[in-house]
């Protein structure tokens, strides 16, 4: 569309009185730059989503990963004790989404607050030496951030397309009244016509 209307822009300096809707080749001009100007910003913020995209991945398979080690650890560990046990058979153990895996692990980072000690143990429960409460939260916590932010992004993302489309639909709507009004104009045979003509379709 943008390459056809430049085409079109070339015709209608090259002929002065073609003028459709009334337009000049810089009122053409301006229509192609608010496409050119809102498929930048389109990519941009495409750009943006894609990585937002990403990097939720990331911090999501970070957080099923540590559910997944954490819960049969919890589990075994409790397994002389029945009320936490019971209470452990709860946590949702399906995550096949964004949603459902911080779902999980907020269900689990709650539970974990609540556990008393492990049975014969003077100390609160660790999946491993390394893997606590803190440690798990702290795996939690961006994968919550990055998936409650990409809403944000994703909008923005829906409004910057929604807006290229309308822009190219103004300026694809244009173009084709421009040529059916430079048909009529010229007629077969002329040199204004063969300019017309040349502009691709």
């Amino acid at each position: 569309e943008i390459l056809q209307a430049r085409y079109l822009k070339a015709a209608m300096v090259e002929l002065p009185t073609f003028q459709p809707d009334g337009k000049t080749a810089a009122d053409l001009q301006v229509l192609i730059d608010t496409v050119v100007n809102a498929q930048t910003t389109f990519l941009a913020k495409k750009t943006t989503l894609d990585l937002a995209r990403g990097e939720l991945d990331e911090k999501v398979d970070a957080l099923h990963l540590a559910c997944t080690q954490v819960y049969p650890i919890m589990k075994v560990r409790y397994r002389t004790d029945p009320g936490s046990l019971q209470a452990i058979n709860r946590l949702p153990v399906q995550d096949r989404t964004p949603r459902e895996t911080l779902t999980r692990g907020d269900a689990m980072s709650a539970l974990w607050g609540q556990l008393p000690n492990p049975p014969g143990s003077a100390t609160p429960f660790k999946a491993w030496d390394t893997m606590d409460k803190a440690a798990f939260d702290a795996i939690l916590a961006p994968a919550k951030t990055h998936v409650n932010g990409l809403a944000a992004i994703d909008q923005d993302y829906q409004v910057a397309q929604g807006d290229l489309h309308e822009q190219a639909e103004r300026l694809e709507d244009f173009v084709t009244a421009a040529l059916i009004i430079g048909r009529a104009q010229f007629p077969i045979g002329t040199p204004e016509r063969e300019v017309i003509d040349a502009i691709p379709t």
